[in-house]
């Protein structure tokens, strides 16, 4: 991979390497994306000093330090590795690169500062390097290098350690990694001689990608899940059993958070120094003109700061734009101007975000009074312009519903951006406006990153009472996508689509290799096999390949499976709308709604969902009314496949030959799925007892329609044999009928939580969703048509995804779900005939 690095920073002459990121390699990005600066850009360099860099890859932080320094002098092992830093950095007139190790080496003079890239890995190497850099360093000068921890929150959640690259090997101590823990280093700074005093920092979610630094006299209160984005390479998630962010909030209650940070940075020098920065927070994937780092400073003093020159202008606006809020009589946290910074006094007020989750719980009235005062600001704010001059455009905006438009909308006047202070909302850091925008559309803001930030205040107070109050839920869609858009230009997604495809993991994915440490991945390896090919035009078995945007818009097979789905698509809602009957894209096909505004580009299904009470309706009375070709598939119509209890429109005259319904002679054709909504116990025993008498009945349906086929890969061999001869003892249709009692139990009517429970999940609970959620539907376009989604579709979409569902995954993990036999042109049973006559 060093071939690439040395490619790209020969071929890019001026050195700005955000345009080569794009779907870049870890590797790659490791080395040259400026996010790597981000473990010290805020770090308070004195000015016009001399730098010394032991440098053990090719230069990810020489530039900053060339900007902060008078001198650089970077030491570099590898003559080859040295001639790119050279060709990097080319245009700094500051830099001496030299080529040996650090015992060769003779300077004229010593260093104020001296930054050693390689982590020690254990230690000996730890001492071995202090014993050689200290020759170097100033009587007042700093050593400052990186240390991965043994006990990183990435360790116990499965990620291997960058020396044995074995899960847990770190934990256990074995394959010789002798990594540090936080007490380790300690105790080996306080030991060696020359160091007179010492500081850490704890970089999240580690030293590479840097996104917040803290100290022992700065840690987060509750969470940090505001600020940090923890992200994972395709090798990483390979091995993830936990998401760091499950259990940072507990670690963060039990006070040992620091114990677990996954890198420290280490600050020490040979006379004792006093500290300056107690925390940080960094912004540079917004890129050089709107990065900057949130400094505390000991002093209790809060700097807003640049990180390159071209961000003076945007510092400039945030400044002026709490002017202007002052000058119209709002409140603001008082700020001075310096060249490159906003300096502030630190607020011992609760942040509004933190108070606001405190009163959710505590009086509800209260909230109400908040919002109310905080829409009243937004209001004074600036002053309203003519409806005609709105800047923001959309069928459901109107006159009527638009409210006060603004001559200048804040955009950060939401609780994440003020404080609490004596019943008064105090405002600070008001980076973003939009010109001619509604009032509305800050609100909007505030109320969905308050809701998406304290999860439980729905079960509290619905949003939809918010929604309803401030007359927003014609324009909550609306408002959603012009959101998208704004997130997406502010965040750079093309060009961090790396990171951002490494910060977006499923939760389906960490489940499935917590199935393979419990042996459970016996139906992977089944299902292998080569991919079949077919001279038959039209016909192809699917392969999961991984997929591009740009490859799956050229993917004619794809889409023409796509096509078929969406004429199914349609003709399910044309029996829905006849018979009164309502259904709502649901998973993946919800996803690709929100995020794409049709399909996820590598996906090759579709699902629906229904409540129970209309599920049951279309099942009975349905199938008579859709057109000749179309075949609603269910358990107890066709005996040869088994769906759990759901259900499948079929497409008769096209093939989808699945991998396990070789051989059955079931309806084959190409499908969407639809799902029913089934209302959930709230007593924890009930449910309990509710899934294992689902499991139950699932398990002896399986074994009716695959008798003699290994599929219950959750259980032992004779245990699937015991099901295979108890499922002998009833008919399908009593199986079908018992299972359909359970799903359905009306006892549970009156749930305000409901679930797909028609999905064979031994091991794993099916995902919960609010009752209150699918209170009503809401049309969202997808492809060239419009279907109906939920109300609640963020709160779905995070349920089954994570908070980051907007997020891309990473472009390994682009693929279709299934292994299947396709063929758009014919009719499944030739294939059916074909395969008897063989």
């Amino acid at each position: 991979m060093s071939e690439t690095v040395e490619r790209i920073i020969k071929e890019i002459r001026d050195g700005e390497y955000e345009n080569a990121l794009k779907d870049a390699s870890w590797e790659v990005y490791r080395e040259l994306s400026p996010l790597r600066e981000c473990v010290l850009n805020w770090y308070p360099f004195d000015k016009q000093r001399d730098f010394l860099v032991i440098s053990s890859g090719y230069g990810a932080l020489v530039g900053l330090f060339c900007r902060k320094g008078r001198r650089v002098v970077v030491l570099e092992e590898s003559s080859r590795r040295a001639h790119y830093i050279r060709e990097r950095y080319r245009n700094e007139k500051n830099l001496t690169v030299l080529t040996g190790k650090p015992a060769q080496a003779f300077f004229e003079g010593k260093f104020d500062y001296v930054y050693v890239e390689e982590m020690p890995e254990n230690a000996v190497k730890l001492d071995h390097m202090l014993m050689e850099v200290q020759p170097y360093l100033k009587e007042n000068g700093r050593l400052l290098f990186v240390c991965e921890n043994r006990f990183g929150m990435r360790s116990w959640c499965g990620v291997p350690d960058t020396v044995s690259r074995i899960p847990f090997a770190a934990l256990r101590g074995t394959e010789g990694t002798g990594l540090l823990t936080k007490a380790d280093l300690i105790g080996l700074l306080k030991r060696n001689s020359w160091i007179g005093s010492y500081r850490l920092y704890y970089p999240f979610p580690d030293a590479f990608l840097t996104q917040a630094v803290y100290t022992d006299e700065y840690l987060p209160e509750r969470s940090i899940r505001d600020r940090v984005i923890p992200y994972y390479t395709e090798e990483q998630k390979q091995c993830l059993v936990c998401l760091e962010n499950e259990i940072s909030d507990k670690l963060i209650e039990n006070r040992v958070f620091s114990v677990f940070a996954n890198s420290f940075l280490v600050e020490c020098s040979p006379k004792d120094f006093q500290e300056d920065v107690i925390f940080a927070a960094l912004s540079l994937d917004r890129g050089r003109k709107n990065g900057f780092a949130t400094v505390i400073r000991a002093d209790k003093t809060v700097q807003k700061q640049i990180l390159y020159p071209e961000g003076k202008e945007c510092l400039r606006a945030t400044y002026d734009n709490q002017k202007e809020l002052i000058d119209r009589g709002i409140a603001c946290v008082p700020q001075i101007w310096k060249e490159r910074s906003i300096e502030m006094p630190f607020v011992e007020e609760k942040p509004l975000i933190k108070h606001l989750k405190e009163q959710f719980v505590a009086d509800r009235k209260k909230v109400d009074s908040i919002f109310e005062q905080l829409y009243a600001n937004i209001l004074r704010s600036s002053e309203g312009v003519d409806f005609k001059d709105c800047a923001l455009k959309g069928s459901t905006l109107t006159e009527q519903n638009a409210g006060t438009v603004l001559k200048r909308a804040y955009l950060d006047m939401i609780p994440y951006n003020c404080f609490w202070r004596d019943g008064e909302i105090v405002f600070y850091d008001q980076e973003f406006v939009k010109e001619n925008y509604p009032a509305k559309y800050v609100l909007f803001r505030a109320l969905r990153y308050t809701y998406e930030y304290i999860p439980e205040a729905e079960k509290l107070i619905p949003l939809q009472h918010y929604k309803e109050k401030f007359g927003l839920s014609e324009l909550w869609e609306l408002f959603e996508k012009e959101e998208a858009a704004f997130i997406e230009k502010n965040r750079n997604y093309e060009i961090y689509s790396s990171f951002y495809g490494w910060a977006s993991v499923s939760k389906e994915r960490v489940t499935r290799n917590n199935k393979k440490l419990m042996q459970e991945a016996g139906a992977e390896k089944k299902e292998g096999g080569q991919e079949e090919k077919s001279k038959e035009s039209g016909a192809y078995y699917f392969p999961k390949r991984t997929y591009t945007i740009d490859l799956y818009k050229r993917d004619y097979r794809l889409n023409e499976i796509k096509k078929v789905q969406m004429e199914l698509l349609k003709e399910l809602d044309r029996v829905c709308t006849q018979m009164g009957l309502a259904y709502c894209a649901f998973y993946g096909t919800l996803l690709g709604c929100v995020r794409h505004k049709g399909y996820v580009p590598w996906d090759d299904d579709m699902d629906v969902a229904m409540s129970r009470h209309d599920y049951d309706k279309l099942v009975e009375q349905a199938p008579q009314l859709f057109r000749k070709q179309y075949f609603l598939q269910t358990p107890e119509n066709d005996e040869g496949c088994f769906y759990g209890g759901y259900s499948k429109l079929r497409d008769s005259t096209t093939t989808g030959l699945e991998e396990r319904n070789k051989g059955n002679r079931c309806h084959q054709g190409i499908w969407i799925d639809i799902f029913p909504l089934d209302n959930i116990p709230q007593n924890m025993k009930e449910k309990e007892r509710q899934s294992e008498k689902i499991r139950f009945y699932q398990r002896l349906l399986i074994k009716r329609s695959y008798p003699d086929k290994r599929m219950l890969w959750d259980l032992s061999e004779r245990e699937e044999e015991d099901y295979c001869r108890l499922g002998a003892i009833f008919t399908r249709q009593e199986l079908c009928e018992r299972l359909h009692e359970t799903l359905a139990d009306k006892r549970y009517e009156d749930s305000p939580r409901v679930a797909v429970m028609t999905r064979y999940q031994p091991c794993t609970p099916c995902t919960e969703y609010e009752r209150n959620d699918f209170e009503y539907l809401i049309n969202m376009p997808f492809e060239d048509f419009t279907v109906p989604v939920p109300v609640g579709y963020e709160a779905c979409l995070k349920a089954d995804y994570g908070d980051d569902y907007c997020l891309y995954p990473a472009v390994a993990d682009r693929k279709p779900h299934h292994r299947a036999w396709y063929d758009v042109k014919k009719p499944y049973t030739e294939y059916l005939n074909i395969r008897k006559e063989k």
